[in-house]
């Protein structure tokens, strides 16, 4: 979503969790993951972060990051090193949102409406965005699914509904 606030912009976007990093979803602790999941500490989530990129790890070494980021609400302070409270406006260039223009690339959110890591309406508060500024836009909620709806997604009728938003 960041490229097409840039100078050089993709023809178009494609997003499934379309979002603003200031939201509470990313800022504050998450009961979704508090409640759902055994807490993790902070030594737990680091042990497996080094130097060198993990792209095919196991679960655990991918996933507990993410669990101890969303269960403390320190996402945004981990991934960007700024501290949401005390650098709102520096975070605001990395936000999305608050850089929408109308030359913003047509972009199609595919979200799914029972999502419990990035909440529906951040897509639905994009979407809007977008639509105030006269970009092309379309929202497909995927309806009764929840963030990784991805894993069995129908590809075909994925082609076929981006190859409508690429004529336009």
């Amino acid at each position: 979503m960041l490229i097409g606030t840039m100078d050089i912009k993709p023809k178009a976007i494609v997003s499934c969790f379309g979002h603003d990093i200031l939201g509470e979803w990313a800022t504050k602790p998450s009961e979704h993951f508090r409640q759902q999941y055994e807490i993790v500490d902070k030594q737990s989530a680091y042990q497996f972060i080094g130097e060198q990129e993990i792209t095919n790890g196991q679960w655990e070494e991918r996933g507990n990051l993410l669990f101890y980021c969303f269960q403390q609400g320190v996402w945004v302070n981990e991934v960007s090193g700024f501290d949401p409270a005390n650098d709102y406006h520096k975070l605001t260039q990395y936000s999305p949102i608050h850089n929408i223009t109308a030359e913003y690339p047509p972009t199609l959110f595919l979200h799914g409406d029972q999502d419990k890591i990035t909440p529906y309406e951040q897509s639905v508060m994009m979407y809007k965005k977008l639509q105030e500024h006269g970009v092309y836009t379309e929202l497909i909620t995927i309806e009764g699914v929840d963030h990784d709806f991805d894993r069995n997604f129908m590809i075909r009728w994925f082609k076929v509904r981006f190859k409508m938003l690429l004529i336009f």
